[in-house]
């Protein structure tokens, strides 16, 4: 939700949360009851206890009941804020060749990094981790996941918060397509040998610094799990559907605490799976809350909890008066942006690792929309650079904020664009944690006029390779205004 329009339960969730980043996040510290915090906020009770579900989902804090209660200050985990990310992306559906290509292009990168870092201590645990997982599984979800955990043993190596949360993130996201429980057992069975002797050949290279034979091996696995996707889709669209998640099952990666709140949150995901069905559009409205709780079974509290995560994940949300109703929305990922600067703050943002990965996931962004956009896209985009950079100084952050969105969206794969946007927040907040922002305005107004004049002179030409570097100019340009 943007900040000019935002409700004011957002604007209390942002003020608590950012309060809770300043006290250096003291883990088991209690903030205070409703009372005293209502009177420290000076707001009414019902916006300030959507603010606490706000937290509640996102992670930051329990809520206690009765005489002792209050809000308490959770332990924050790289799994919560790739949680929220997940979420954002089911909701809003991405599809398994969206999310696949972005993940392998993170494990590759997760590898050069960690092989990079290895030492023998951590090539001893890697060997173990290795042997100590070929034991019998009870579920084939459960030997997937092990699969996952020795290649997620070298990115974490890399020691990047920022890497670990969108490849946590995507390990799950391409994982919720996988329906291992319904492959036909002998297909398993060969997948499964197949796999084992590929990680294996990966964690040893990797073990020994060997980064050409462990990313060999790497890529293999992806071209064998590509065919075997491929082949199961030819053999049954309405199992293995990779074109839609909400086609098939879910499992919702928000942690519920109560029992109402589980039941709301596989309600949200039904109504965003209606959207789907129907093919809404923003602006499409579904129906009233007495209607909507009537045709789903609910009651209006459990309703309500479906439009507060909703609402929080920018998806829907209710509109009052007479022509109101839940109303679909252009999806917002800013609440899903804010809360993962907001964990990766505190587990430590290192600057020099997220520059590199920014500048990485910006060159693939590029070449992307240099293969894909269309002249009038590009010339609007160009057009956009111009106006930005004759805008004065106070509002420059925020329409660059938008500008980079659109950037983003020319490369039409809905998961690069957010892991993009993600990093570049987080980019901007290390940066600005040093106070490294010293350009002045006529600097950052000369730097954007060269990037749009540059890529104009390459949207004339015929090099797709002079347009993507020209495109990540712009991109640069634009994104050192966030700083």
């Amino acid at each position: 939700m943007k900040a000019d329009g935002e409700k004011l339960a957002v604007r209390i969730a942002r003020e608590l949360a950012l309060d809770i980043l300043n006290q250096g996040w003291p883990i088991g510290h209690n903030l205070g009851t409703e009372a005293s915090l209502l009177r420290r906020l000076k707001v009414s009770r019902e916006p300030f206890r959507e603010a606490v579900r706000i937290l509640e989902r996102q992670g930051f804090v329990r809520a206690g009941r009765g005489r002792n209660g209050g809000l308490t200050i959770q332990t924050p985990a790289l799994v919560a804020a790739s949680n929220i990310v997940r979420t954002y992306l089911e909701f809003i559906d991405v599809s398994f060749y969206e999310a696949y290509p972005v993940h392998q292009m993170l494990l590759r990168i997760g590898f050069e990094w960690g092989i990079a870092r290895m030492t023998p201590a951590h090539a001893n645990t890697l060997r173990r981790y290795v042997d100590g997982s070929a034991h019998t599984f009870r579920s084939r979800d459960q030997e997937g996941r092990t699969l996952s955990a020795v290649m997620s043993a070298v990115v974490e190596i890399a020691a990047t918060p920022c890497l670990s949360m969108l490849h946590a993130m995507l390990t799950r996201v391409v994982a919720d397509f996988g329906h291992q429980e319904k492959y036909p057992a002998k297909l398993w069975a060969e997948l499964s040998h197949k796999m084992w002797a590929l990680v294996t050949t990966m964690a040893e290279s990797a073990a020994r610094r060997d980064t050409k034979s462990a990313i060999a091996a790497l890529d293999e696995s992806f071209s064998y799990v590509n065919e075997i996707i491929k082949g199961l889709e030819r053999r049954n669209r309405r199992v293995w559907n990779t074109e839609s998640f909400l086609s098939g099952s879910y499992s919702s990666a928000i942690l519920a605490q109560r029992m109402e709140d589980k039941v709301g949150i596989a309600l949200a995901y039904d109504i965003i799976a209606e959207i789907r069905r129907n093919r809404l559009e923003p602006g499409a409205k579904l129906g009233s809350e007495n209607e909507l709780a009537k045709r789903f079974g609910v009651g209006r509290s459990t309703f309500r909890e479906a439009v507060r995560t909703l609402e929080f994940f920018g998806v829907a949300t209710v509109q009052r008066g007479s022509n109101g109703g839940l109303t679909v929305l252009e999806p917002d990922p800013s609440m899903v942006i804010e809360t993962a600067v907001l964990y990766l703050q505190y587990l430590g943002l290192e600057q020099t690792n997220t520059d590199a990965l920014a500048d990485w996931l910006q060159v693939h962004m590029a070449k992307l929309i240099a293969a894909r956009a269309t002249h009038q896209e590009l010339h609007q985009l160009i057009e956009e650079v111009q106006a930005l950079a004759q805008t004065k100084p106070r509002s420059q952050a925020p329409r660059a904020g938008q500008l980079l969105h659109r950037w983003c969206n020319l490369a039409d794969n809905r998961v690069l664009a957010l892991c993009t946007e993600i990093v570049w927040a987080a980019r901007s907040a290390a940066r600005g944690s040093k106070g490294s922002r010293s350009k002045a305005q006529a600097d950052y107004a000369r730097t954007l006029s060269a990037a749009a004049s540059g890529l104009r002179v390459a949207t004339a030409g015929s090099s797709e390779q002079a347009l993507a570097k020209a495109l990540v100019h712009v991109a640069g340009g634009v994104s050192a205004l966030l700083a």
